[in-house]
C-alpha cells in the first residue's frame, strides 16, 4: 500500500514480515530488537516468525553491533572521517 507524503512524493507503508498486513492508521509495526530490520504486528506475530526469521536477525545483528562498534570507537578517538564513512 502507497500513501502521500507530506511533500506530495509517494512512499510505501510498512507490513509486518510475518503476516504482512499494514499498521493500522496512526499505529506503528514493532521493530525486532535483534536485527532492528523485521517488524511485525504484535509478539505473536514475531514468535511466529521466529523459526524463519532467526538465522537471518542473527546475521544483521552481528553486522550492526559491528558497525556501530566501530562508529563508538572511531567517535572516542575523534576519527570524523571515519565516523563519516560510516
Amino acid at each position: 500500500m502507497v500513501d502521500p507524503d507530506p511533500d506530495g512524493e509517494r512512499r510505501q507503508r510498512p507490513e509486518c514480515f510475518n503476516c504482512g498486513q499494514h499498521p493500522a492508521a496512526g499505529t506503528k509495526l514493532l521493530l525486532c530488537g535483534g536485527c532492528m530490520t523485521a517488524k511485525y504486528c504484535d509478539s505473536g506475530c514475531q514468535r511466529g516468525d521466529w523459526p524463519e526469521h532467526e538465522q537471518e536477525c542473527k546475521i544483521l545483528g552481528d553486522v550492526r553491533d559491528k558497525e556501530v562498534l566501530s562508529l563508538v570507537i572511531a567517535a572516542g578517538r575523534g576519527n570524523l572521517a571515519k565516523v563519516r564513512s560510516l
